[in-house]
């Protein structure tokens, strides 16, 4: 399988860095350095993703980040029947679930369902600031509509029959009120624009993070036998590390750091 090759690959990576730093203290150090930087990196940025992703397990146990995805390990009390929500982003041919000690696996199963609304636990809060930012923006939409329909209300409403001193009276007290409106419609439209970009930006990020496709989820089900824990196995493609360097320049001097 493709998974283990990459597996391979970055096992000889490791190995070929602690050569380097054993034939060369200065390079190897920085080589380590650097691998530290990145696995760090990687760590991080597979948190987002797959923290809490899993329903009724903790977080991941282990982690291991390639160039091209990642091996994730779950660990979790085994119960009878088990039951594991994961996001689609994770290949289901690569899903298993093992025993560890005296834990034996009786039965096994992948299944993708669709589950409308459902949110990574790790997103939730994310999710809940893009509903709220929806609902702002919903009611300043209303009230937007609302303000609208009270000024068309107003110019269609002139009565008749009036004298000329009333219908002065009329017009000035008419028009003091549409300056009102129309102040209020400027402030509220300023309001919604800045409410549905707020909204946008939330929406956007939300969805660069979620994790697979939206209302779909694989579904793990299995059953064991045994006192102890079970061990679940998924491989994704969505999530890399990537060299990234920093160095500090101090212009007076010309030193470098980093």
């Amino acid at each position: 399988m493709n998974r283990e090759r990459g597996i391979e690959k970055v096992g000889d990576v490791r190995r070929n860095k602690w050569e380097t730093k054993g034939k060369n203290p200065v390079n190897g150090g920085m080589a380590m350095k650097r691998y530290a930087f990145l696995a760090a990196t990687a760590v991080l940025f597979v948190a987002l993703i797959f923290q809490g992703a899993a329903s009724g397990a903790g977080p991941a146990r282990m982690v291991d980040v390639y160039p091209r995805g990642a091996l994730v390990r779950i660990t979790l009390p085994a119960e009878p029947e088990i039951s594991i929500e994961l996001p689609s982003t994770f290949d289901p041919a690569s899903i298993a679930v093992t025993g560890e000690g005296n834990v034996k696996v009786t039965g096994f199963d992948v299944r993708e369902v669709v589950r409308t609304g459902w949110v990574p636990p790790s997103l939730s809060p994310l999710a809940e600031e893009v509903e709220k930012a929806q609902a702002q923006v919903d009611m300043l939409a209303s009230k937007a509509s609302s303000i609208a329909q009270a000024i068309r209300h107003l110019e269609e409403a002139v009565p008749t029959g009036l004298k000329s001193t009333e219908l002065d009276a009329y017009v000035d007290t008419a028009q003091k009120k549409r300056e009102a409106l129309e102040l209020r419609a400027a402030e509220t439209r300023v309001l919604l624009e800045r409410a549905r970009k707020e909204h946008a930006a939330l929406k956007a990020e939300y969805d660069s993070r979620f994790p697979g496709q939206p209302d779909r989820i694989l579904l793990v089900s299995a059953a064991t036998e045994g006192k102890g824990e079970v061990t679940l196995t998924a491989w994704t493609n969505s999530a890399y590390w990537r060299p990234l360097y920093r160095m500090g320049l101090d212009s007076s001097t010309g030193t470098i750091e980093g």
